[in-house]
Order: C-alpha cells, then structure tokens, then sequence
C-alpha cells in the first residue's frame, strides 16, 4: 500500500477551492513522479539493460523484457517472421530462414505490444 501512496497535504474543505486543492496537490505529486523515476533508474542501471533498436529486439524476442524505454514516437517498419515470430528490421536474420515473412508497419508499437504482453512495464 505505501508504494500507491503518493502524500497529503492537510486544507479545510469548508473553504477549499479547486484552486487550492491544484496548489497544494501539486508539490504532492511532483515528489511522488520523482521518486517513481528514481526507483525506475535505479532498477535498469541496477540490472541488464539492452541499448538500442538491434539489443531490444533479441531481448523481446527472447521475451526478456521487464521495463521498455522509448526514446521517439517515430514509425520504424519491420517484420515479424511467418514461423517463429521473431520480430526484426528485416536487415537481421531469422533463424528458421526461407520462411515468409509478414511487413510490420510499426516495429516499435510490436516491441512495446509484446513487452506488455510479457508483463513487461512500457513507462
């Protein structure tokens, strides 16, 4: 229950205005963002951590992937192999080669769908 706590603040709610509650709930909630990020830092630079399009992508194919970072919303096409299911950007080989594969118009938006369906965080 402590981790979902994210503070207080103590107001009179006979006099209280939305306002108020915005003023004072907002260093609440700057403090609790914060601490997330630190906590979340602290496990990939505590851990493994795979750095880049090529690294990510053996790591979800292996579905090894506890939190995913995303640097850009840009589209990155792909493929997704027609046998085993191994996403890649086509310049990298599958190993069940010969076998059709399928064009992924969003590499990324499949990376982070097959993080989260591994019980992976996407932040």
């Amino acid at each position: 229950m402590r981790e979902t706590f994210a503070g207080s603040f103590t107001a009179d709610p006979h006099t209280l205005t939305p306002r108020q509650v915005r003023e004072l709930a907002s260093p609440v909630i700057d403090s609790w963002v914060t601490r997330g990020e630190r906590e979340l830092a602290g496990q990939i630079l505590g851990g493994l951590a795979a750095v880049g399009l090529h690294a990510s992508l053996a790591a979800v194919n292996k579905s090894a992937v506890g939190h995913l970072l995303v640097a850009h919303e840009s589209m990155i096409a792909g493929q997704v192999c027609g046998r085993c299911g191994a996403l890649s950007t086509g310049s990298d080989e599958c190993p069940d080669r010969g076998t059709a594969a399928r064009t992924v118009p969003d590499l990324l938006e499949e990376i982070m769908q097959r993080t989260l369906d591994c019980n992976g965080q996407v932040p």
